[in-house]
């Protein structure tokens, strides 16, 4: 699992430099080495699990990562001489492999919280999917509240700040993502609602719902699903559960030798 820290790092040097930039010649190596290494893991993980191992979501991915990124980019195209500049740029998916060594080390007791974390971000992601939905929902239909009520009113139609910030859906949209994200948010609704009174009311209402409520709601399920998930890893709570006993093992036995004085 070492070789994906050290790919990790390799990646993170490589991206350094600019699609013109002579890369050092380590790195070309480096990446060769990678690619059949990751090619060599790959048959023996499928010769193992068989084909059926293919078709899991993680699987999937490495597949894309190793032929893709891999072997097309580094075997393929980048010897013919085709620009593989947005190809090159996804091989930095295959830095996202770390969570497997997160996956390897879950049964050791001191790295038990990082896995919780990692599996609490893998079980989660349909929810993610559908609070961006719900949130660019709220965002969406509060936008048109906002236009409609401060946007279009005679106090704000010649404010340049206020038509900039708000004159249309999208710019809207944007400037309540800057509110929920608490950015600098005070600047620009502290003058309107000197103005407008009222407008407050619609922008606290908004914050209220996206920034405090939906995303404290989104953490809570996300601490649920780390620890559903931690109690759901039976593989390695047993693991965890033979190094306890050979803890207890241990102990017991120095205590019995410190007990036997005369060495019976």
């Amino acid at each position: 699992e070492n070789i994906f820290v050290v790919n990790a790092i390799i990646s993170g040097i490589d991206a350094m430099y600019k699609e013109d930039d002579d890369r050092p010649s380590y790195i070309t190596v480096a990446e060769n080495i990678f690619v059949v290494i990751f090619v060599g893991e790959y048959f023996l993980r499928l010769r193992a699990d068989t084909w059926v191992w293919m078709f899991e979501p993680m699987n999937m991915f490495d597949t894309f990562v190793v032929w893709v990124t891999g072997v097309l980019v580094v075997w393929i195209l980048e010897p013919l001489g085709y620009p593989i500049d947005f190809l090159r740029r996804l091989a930095a998916l295959r830095v996202l492999r770390l969570g497997r060594l997160a996956r390897a080390v879950r049964i050791m007791p001191m790295f038990h919280e990082l896995w919780m974390l990692v599996s609490g971000v893998l079980e989660c992601t349909r929810l993610l999917f559908w609070s961006f939905v719900i949130i660019g929902v709220v965002h969406f239909m509060s936008a048109v509240v906002v236009m409609e009520t401060i946007t279009k009113s005679p106090l704000f139609e010649e404010d340049e700040v206020v038509q900039r910030m708000f004159g249309s859906l999208s710019y809207s949209m944007f400037t309540l993502f800057q509110f929920m994200t608490f950015d600098s948010w005070a600047v620009v609704a502290r003058p309107i609602i000197y103005a407008m009174p009222e407008a407050a009311i619609i922008f606290l209402l908004f914050m209220g719902i996206a920034s405090i409520v939906l995303f404290n709601l989104m953490t809570a399920i996300v601490v649920k699903n780390a620890f559903d998930a931690s109690e759901a890893d039976e593989e390695a709570k047993a693991q965890q559960q033979v190094q306890q006993q050979a803890k207890i093992a241990q102990d017991l036995r120095a205590m019995f030798i410190a007990l036997d004085e005369d060495g019976s």
